[in-house]
């Protein structure tokens, strides 16, 4: 699998003072999915607007999970549960209070574009998911960690830049939230060898 160079860093990462770089780095210490930690990381090194966070009853304690990120220097607002779910709570995550005001009134499933926007993907990405563009088929985007943790919707025509950006919340997972980098592998292994079974039989 490719690996590239260190990602650019980024100016808020160079303000950090090294009590915030600890502060951020132990969002990776959660109980909740590794892809939600990773996510959080990225929101916290601002390379992404926000994120959501959902966690259950068998995670960490909500109240603790929010201390953290908080420290961080998140905002954390939960959205209404459903209570069919099994989700304890789901947590819109944002350094700004306004984005996390305006995830609030948007649906992940009717309100695709802004919805993706203020999820840090890029107007390429969100056309190739709506199919505006042209989408590039699953088997021909690139065999690398970056895609394969993120599995995004990638367009033939951007396609560079798109990876560029991939690569780029790859490495600041990588070095920020090591553990979730190390989970988010380990997963991507176990199902291309229950793919490379499948086809198998």
């Amino acid at each position: 699998m490719t690996q590239h160079a260190e990602y650019p860093t980024t100016n808020i990462e160079d303000r950090l003072s090294d009590e915030q770089r600890e502060k951020i780095r132990a969002i990776d210490t959660l109980g909740v999915g590794a892809y939600s930690r990773a996510m959080c990381v990225l929101v916290a090194l601002e390379i992404k607007p926000a994120t959501e966070v959902d966690v259950f009853e068998w995670n960490t304690e909500l109240s603790q999970v929010q201390s953290i990120l908080e420290g961080a220097g998140l905002k954390v607002v939960q959205r209404e549960n459903d209570a069919s779910s099994a989700k304890l709570a789901r947590l819109v995550v944002s350094k700004d209070q306004q984005v996390i005001d305006e995830m609030l009134l948007l649906s992940p499933t009717s309100d695709h574009r802004r919805y993706g926007e203020l999820m840090g993907f890029t107007k390429s990405m969100i056309d190739a998911f709506e199919r505006k563009i042209e989408r590039l088929p699953d088997e021909e985007i690139p065999k690398e960690i970056a895609t394969q943790i993120f599995e995004p919707k990638l367009s033939r025509e951007h396609i560079a830049e798109e990876m560029q950006l991939l690569r780029q919340w790859e490495q600041a997972v990588k070095k920020y939230a090591p553990t979730a980098y190390q989970e988010l592998q380990g997963k991507e292994s176990r199902r291309s060898t229950l793919r490379h079974r499948g086809k198998e039989k």
